[in-house]
Parts: structure tokens; C-alpha cells; sequence
């Protein structure tokens, strides 16, 4: 099936929606982008918005935002938040397009579009004419136009694009897989307490520095994280990420858990899961054992298997927030206690 783009450029079951509070109304909101001057009005509406966000929990609560039908998203028109090398950090119409990297796309007549609206951006918020006949639609093959704002994240302090009006078969689009150095346990070889440590802390060491000093890279770790038969995820041992509000902010196995509340998840024996993790990571980091639903394991839907994941956290710079790192293996599969 294809997966169409368009961008205005901008591990637990049982989560909820993050229970979002929308933000005030746009001044011109999707289904009111009718011409440039409507789209440029409703993206630089987006660029203050996001501007004003401080905290994990409302960067986790953007994908229902902007993704649910209303103010921001009306059909093909929607946000899409990029960084400056083309690789989308949110898309608002299709999911499965996060973290591609769209820097090489051209249109129908050879432009490299992404790479002429992130110029754009750079001038301080332009237009973008682009060609692409839209073979769902008769007649649709008059020039199309977009636009593109640069702003300042409230959270990291990055400096990402906007781009409204973008729309173009992405289905030819391969998936970015960074080289990156081989941690001392991969998940593969995570088969006990200790080697779980280990490959959870050294997740976390690349995803801070990531964060803090190669934000350009990542979409490409994200990418890496979630890839069956990498270093970084085998089988039922993967990475998650939670925000210490117990947002999901990563999911290795299951991205449409991402942007979820999971803070008051119980397992089938009362173990608040989220809520411990969160507390061995304040303490300084830890485990915590409860029971969880083997796939491999016939008859435990009901109670789960025996399961035990280690969490490690940190902080970026100014900010309260935590970042927890976590990954889990069933105790029925470890070597040893």
C-alpha cells in the first residue's frame, strides 16, 4: 500500500491515549488552509506552538494533537516536524513515516523538494513550489506549493523545520540504518541480570549523548533500536523509552505505544510496573521483576510470564523530566539470577 507524505512542516499493554489537552485554537486551523496565505499563517501558528513546549509529557502528547482529525490535522493537511537533514521526528498523517529520511526525495521534475524547504526555512519562512500528480486524484497535476519555517525547540533547545503543503508518494523511501559501535552486550547476548544492565546502560549513554550533542542522528538511533537482528533488539529483548510521567516516548517493538500514558499499569498481580521503574531510576537506577505476556509462551495470557526489566535515566540540562531507558528479559529464558 502506499505511503503517501504530507507534511506541513511543519513495552506495556493496556496504555491510553495521552490524555491530551488541546492547545488553543489556531488562528487558522487545517480545514481552513485554502491559499498561501492560510497555509503560511496556519504553520508560523504551529512554530509558536511548539516553541512554547517545555516538558517530555506535552512533546509525547503531540502525536495525538496532531495526528487526531480537528484544529491541527484535516485530511491531508497536517504537521510534520523535521530535523534540518530531512529526517522526520513526527508526521501527522502517517505514522510509519517518523524517523525516514526524506532528505534525497525529488518531485515529479527532479527537484529535491525536502532539500529546497529546508532552505527555505532558512530563510526565515518561504514558499516552495513542487510537482507531483497525485494519481488518486483526476487532474491533479497543477504545480503545488508548500511552506517552511525554522523554529526552536522549548524542550532541547534545537533549532528544527516546519514545512506546510507537501504531499508526494514516499512508498520508495528505504530506512536510514546508522553504522554504530557495538555495545559490550548486544540484545542477543543479554541473557541474565548483569548482561541486562549492561546493554540498558549502554542504550542510555548513546541516547543521551545523542540527545545532547548529535541531535541530527536521532531518527538513525531510533532506527537502529527498533531493527529485528541488530545490536539493539532481539526478539523479546528491546529498548523502550518512557518520559518519568510514564509517557512512552520510544517503543523498539511496538511504536503505536509511543505518545501512550502506561503510568498506572499493573501486571496481573498489582505490581504498578511503570511507577517502580520510575522509582529505581530516581534511586539511581534498578530492577524490577514482575509478570508480563510471553509470545513464545503458550496459556500466559492471563497472568504472564515471570519477567524482570532494569531502568536507567537522565536529564537533559535544565530540565526536571527524566528520561527513562528500560529493556526486559523473561526469567524463564536467563541463564541465571
Amino acid at each position: 500500500m502506499k505511503r503517501l507524505i504530507a507534511i506541513l512542516t511543519l513495552g506495556l499493554a493496556s496504555l491510553s491515549p495521552a490524555a491530551a489537552q488541546d492547545p488553543e485554537r489556531p488562528k487558522v486551523t487545517a480545514s481552513e488552509v485554502v491559499d498561501r496565505e492560510t497555509l503560511k499563517a496556519f504553520v508560523e501558528t504551529g512554530k509558536e506552538y511548539l516553541e512554547g513546549i517545555r516538558t517530555l509529557t506535552e512533546t509525547a502528547k503531540l502525536r495525538d494533537i496532531f495526528r487526531a482529525e480537528g484544529d491541527w490535522k484535516s485530511g491531508s493537511t497536517f504537521l510534520v516536524l523535521l530535523i534540518k537533514n530531512g529526517a522526520v521526528l513526527l508526521h501527522g498523517g502517517d505514522a510509519a513515516i517518523d524517523n525516514e529520511y526524506l532528505i534525497d526525495v525529488e518531485d515529479d521534475k527532479g527537484k529535491q523538494v525536502v532539500q529546497e524547504l529546508i532552505a527555505a526555512a532558512g530563510r526565515g519562512g518561504d514558499f516552495v513550489e513542487y510537482h507531483w500528480d497525485d494519481p488518486a486524484v483526476e487532474g491533479d497535476a497543477n504545480p503545488k506549493v508548500s511552506y517552511a519555517v525554522e523554529y526552536t525547540s522549548g524542550l532541547s533547545g534545537q533549532n528544527l523545520v516546519l514545512v506546510g503543503g507537501y504531499y508526494q508518494d514516499m512508498s520508495k523511501v528505504v530506512t536510514a540504518i546508522p553504522e554504530m559501535a557495538r555495545p559490550a552486550v548486544t540484545a542477543s547476548e543479554v541473557v541474565d541480570r548483569e548482561t541486562l544492565k549492561t546493554f540498558v546502560k549502554a542504550a542510555a549513554q548513546i541516547y543521551r549523548e545523542t540527545m545532547l550533542d548529535d541531535y541530527g542522528q536521532l531518527s538513525h538511533v531510533k532506527n537502529a533500536f527498533r531493527m529485528e537482528g541488530s545490536d539493539w533488539k532481539s526478539g523479546s529483548i528491546y529498548i523502550f523509552i518512557m518520559s518519568s510521567d510514564g509517557y512512552v516516548l520510544f517503543h523498539g517493538a511496538d511504536p503505536s505505544r509511543e505518545g501512550r500514558i502506561a503510568l498506572d499499569f499493573e501486571d496481573s498481580y498489582g505490581v504498578k510496573v511503570v511507577r517502580r521503574l520510575i522509582d529505581a531510576v530516581i534511586a539511581g537506577g534498578g530492577y524490577v521483576e514482575y509478570h508480563y505476556n510471553d509470545p513464545t509462551v503458550e496459556g500466559d495470557e492471563a497472568f504472564g510470564s515471570p519477567k524482570l526489566t532494569y531502568a536507567e535515566g537522565f536529564r537533559l540540562p535544565d530540565r526536571d523530566q527524566l528520561f527513562i531507558i528500560c529493556a526486559g528479559i523473561y526469567l524463564d529464558s536467563a541463564t541465571a539470577d
